[in-house]
Protein backbone atom coordinates (compact mmCIF):
# COMPACT_ATOMS: atom_id res chain seq x y z
CA UNK A 1 0.00 0.00 0.00
CA UNK A 2 1.76 3.50 -1.17
CA UNK A 3 0.46 6.52 0.34
CA UNK A 4 2.27 10.26 0.14
CA UNK A 5 5.27 8.52 -0.46
CA UNK A 6 5.15 5.66 2.37
CA UNK A 7 4.64 2.36 1.72
CA UNK A 8 4.07 -0.12 4.82
CA UNK A 9 6.05 -3.50 4.61
CA UNK A 10 6.39 -6.56 6.65
CA UNK A 11 8.79 -6.08 9.63
CA UNK A 12 12.55 -5.64 8.91
CA UNK A 13 15.75 -3.84 9.74
CA UNK A 14 15.64 -0.38 8.84
CA UNK A 15 17.62 2.55 9.35
CA UNK A 16 14.55 4.83 9.61
CA UNK A 17 11.18 3.38 10.42
CA UNK A 18 8.30 3.46 12.58
CA UNK A 19 7.54 -0.06 13.93
CA UNK A 20 3.63 -1.06 14.98
CA UNK A 21 1.73 -3.88 15.28
CA UNK A 22 -1.31 -5.01 14.16
CA UNK A 23 -2.90 -7.76 15.59
CA UNK A 24 -0.56 -10.49 15.66
CA UNK A 25 1.45 -9.12 12.67
CA UNK A 26 4.38 -6.19 13.14
CA UNK A 27 4.34 -3.78 10.69
CA UNK A 28 7.08 -1.07 9.91
CA UNK A 29 6.43 1.98 7.80
CA UNK A 30 10.14 2.68 6.17
CA UNK A 31 10.22 6.07 4.15
CA UNK A 32 12.10 5.26 0.84
CA UNK A 33 15.25 8.20 -0.31
CA UNK A 34 16.20 8.73 -3.22
CA UNK A 35 19.45 6.95 -4.47
CA UNK A 36 21.49 10.19 -3.96
CA UNK A 37 20.51 10.69 -0.98
CA UNK A 38 21.07 7.07 0.38
CA UNK A 39 24.10 5.91 2.50
CA UNK A 40 26.62 3.55 0.43
CA UNK A 41 28.61 1.32 2.57
CA UNK A 42 31.95 0.11 0.45
CA UNK A 43 32.15 -3.35 0.48
CA UNK A 44 34.27 -4.92 2.78
CA UNK A 45 36.56 -7.31 0.35
CA UNK A 46 37.64 -4.75 -2.05
CA UNK A 47 40.68 -2.72 -1.37
CA UNK A 48 40.33 1.14 -2.41
CA UNK A 49 43.95 3.48 -3.25
CA UNK A 50 43.06 6.44 -1.39
CA UNK A 51 45.15 9.54 -2.52
CA UNK A 52 47.10 11.75 -0.19
CA UNK A 53 47.66 15.07 -0.36
CA UNK A 54 51.15 15.89 0.00
CA UNK A 55 52.52 19.20 -0.45
CA UNK A 56 53.67 19.43 -3.57
CA UNK A 57 50.08 19.00 -4.53
CA UNK A 58 48.97 21.98 -2.71
CA UNK A 59 52.18 24.22 -3.98
CA UNK A 60 51.08 23.37 -7.89
CA UNK A 61 47.05 23.87 -7.17
CA UNK A 62 48.39 27.52 -5.31
CA UNK A 63 50.55 28.40 -8.50
CA UNK A 64 47.99 27.38 -11.07
CA UNK A 65 45.54 29.58 -9.29
CA UNK A 66 47.84 32.28 -8.35
CA UNK A 67 48.96 32.21 -12.33
CA UNK A 68 45.28 32.38 -13.50
CA UNK A 69 44.75 35.08 -11.29
CA UNK A 70 47.61 37.20 -12.75
CA UNK A 71 46.45 36.85 -16.13
CA UNK A 72 43.25 37.83 -15.43
CA UNK A 73 44.57 40.86 -13.92
CA UNK A 74 46.99 41.72 -16.40
CA UNK A 75 45.31 40.92 -19.48
CA UNK A 76 41.71 41.81 -18.56
CA UNK A 77 40.26 45.54 -19.35
CA UNK A 78 37.45 45.57 -17.26
CA UNK A 79 37.75 46.53 -13.31
CA UNK A 80 35.87 43.70 -12.35
CA UNK A 81 37.81 41.01 -14.24
CA UNK A 82 41.07 42.41 -12.93
CA UNK A 83 38.97 42.47 -9.06
CA UNK A 84 38.37 38.93 -9.18
CA UNK A 85 42.30 37.87 -10.47
CA UNK A 86 43.37 39.79 -7.65
CA UNK A 87 41.46 38.25 -5.14
CA UNK A 88 42.42 34.61 -6.84
CA UNK A 89 46.26 35.36 -6.06
CA UNK A 90 44.75 36.32 -2.73
CA UNK A 91 43.19 32.66 -2.41
CA UNK A 92 46.62 31.08 -3.74
CA UNK A 93 48.47 32.95 -1.21
CA UNK A 94 46.23 31.98 1.65
CA UNK A 95 46.47 28.30 0.59
CA UNK A 96 50.09 27.99 0.69
CA UNK A 97 49.53 29.38 4.30
CA UNK A 98 47.67 26.77 5.52
CA UNK A 99 49.96 24.73 3.49
CA UNK A 100 52.69 25.24 4.62
CA UNK A 101 51.34 25.53 8.43
CA UNK A 102 49.66 21.67 7.72
CA UNK A 103 52.88 20.04 6.75
CA UNK A 104 55.17 21.80 9.11
CA UNK A 105 56.77 19.59 12.33
CA UNK A 106 54.51 18.20 14.91
CA UNK A 107 54.58 21.25 17.45
CA UNK A 108 53.37 23.89 15.56
CA UNK A 109 51.34 26.82 16.40
CA UNK A 110 48.47 27.90 14.35
CA UNK A 111 50.35 30.90 12.60
CA UNK A 112 49.60 29.91 9.15
CA UNK A 113 45.38 29.62 9.98
CA UNK A 114 46.08 33.08 12.18
CA UNK A 115 47.83 34.53 8.67
CA UNK A 116 45.31 33.48 6.56
CA UNK A 117 42.28 34.34 8.35
CA UNK A 118 43.88 38.09 8.99
CA UNK A 119 44.19 37.76 5.08
CA UNK A 120 40.52 37.00 4.37
CA UNK A 121 39.57 40.04 6.21
CA UNK A 122 41.98 41.89 4.48
CA UNK A 123 41.15 40.75 1.09
CA UNK A 124 37.29 41.43 1.71
CA UNK A 125 37.91 44.67 2.68
CA UNK A 126 39.80 45.75 -0.84
CA UNK A 127 37.03 44.16 -2.70
CA UNK A 128 34.28 46.44 -0.94
CA UNK A 129 36.31 49.51 -1.54
CA UNK A 130 37.61 48.40 -4.84
CA UNK A 131 33.62 47.66 -6.00
CA UNK A 132 32.83 51.00 -4.30
CA UNK A 133 35.48 52.75 -6.54
CA UNK A 134 34.14 51.06 -9.36
CA UNK A 135 30.83 51.75 -8.81
CA UNK A 136 31.34 55.38 -8.39
CA UNK A 137 34.10 55.66 -11.65
CA UNK A 138 31.02 53.54 -13.35
CA UNK A 139 28.45 56.76 -12.78
CA UNK A 140 30.39 59.12 -14.28
CA UNK A 141 31.88 57.12 -17.16
CA UNK A 142 29.36 54.97 -17.76
CA UNK A 143 32.23 52.33 -18.53
CA UNK A 144 34.39 49.64 -16.46
CA UNK A 145 37.00 49.70 -19.47
CA UNK A 146 40.26 51.02 -17.44
CA UNK A 147 41.58 51.96 -20.82
CA UNK A 148 39.38 54.68 -20.39
CA UNK A 149 40.17 56.07 -17.03
CA UNK A 150 43.11 58.35 -18.34
CA UNK A 151 40.85 61.17 -18.04
CA UNK A 152 41.01 61.06 -14.14
CA UNK A 153 42.58 64.12 -12.28
CA UNK A 154 43.17 64.67 -8.64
Amino acid sequence: MHRAGFRILRKRTFSTCSMFTVGQEKFAIAWRRSPARQRRALPRHETYLIMTATLQVFIIVSVALFSIGLLAALSRRHAIFILIGIEMMLAAANLNFIAFWRFAPPPHPPTGVMIAIFSIAISAAEAAVGLAMVISVYRHFRTTNVDQYDQLKG
